[in-house]
């Protein structure tokens, strides 16, 4: 039977051979993690009879059927390494998130806590857990947008008075009036000065 992640890392052997062939790294006698996960489709779908019987009050790493995306990631990854591993859920169900008083909830708080060895996401990489666990690479990238109604969009020239009230919009046609005005007066006069100079 092969040994917990925990202990195998205690090799100094083994850290060695991981950091000098990180692209190849295999666990030579195999290991056994504990893998926390939840269920969330598309990418992790946990049967509804499964996820009742094994969210309880107490978080015990069992085996249960994974489908989905990240599934297939984790069963690369374990054929790949050599492992073999055991499911849990967090008891609260949640992803994670840092309380005021500094510990973790969800699936973050049981890898921070050493109950899990890898949490199978995809998660949000933000900054506070970027803190407190290590991350892959992103393995996917979301687009998001603001949807908008079809359609040929027309060209207001006054648009950006449209969301005032009609006394603003009064007075910043008064004003440009005025300074239209304004300026031919002075344009007006400058003219006339420069012509008795030349004359």
């Amino acid at each position: 039977m092969s040994q917990p992640l925990s202990e195998i890392l205690k090799d100094p052997k083994i850290l060695k051979q991981l950091e000098e062939n990180p692209g190849s790294f295999r666990f030579r006698d195999g290991a056994s993690l504990v893998i926390t996960m939840q269920f969330w489709p598309p990418h992790t779908i946990l049967l509804q009879k499964d996820i009742k019987a094994k969210l309880g009050t107490e978080a015990i790493p069992t085996t249960f059927p994974v489908f989905g995306p990240m599934s297939k990631v984790l069963e690369v990854l374990s054929s790949s390494l050599n492992f073999t591993y055991k499911q849990l859920r967090p008891l609260d169900g949640s992803w994670g998130s840092m309380a005021a008083n500094g510990t973790w909830s969800g699936m973050v708080g049981q890898v921070v806590r050493k109950e899990a060895d890898l949490g199978l996401g995809p998660f949000a990489i933000t900054q506070k857990r970027f803190r407190a666990i290590d991350l892959t690479i992103p393995i996917q990238y979301d687009t998001l947008g603001i949807l908008v109604g079809k359609g040929s969009p027309s060209i207001d020239p006054w648009g950006f008075v449209l969301p005032m009230t009609p006394v603003a919009e009064f007075f910043i046609k008064l004003l440009i009036h005025n300074k239209l005005i304004s300026s031919l007066i002075y344009d007006n006069r400058s003219g006339r000065a420069c012509e008795k100079k030349l004359a």
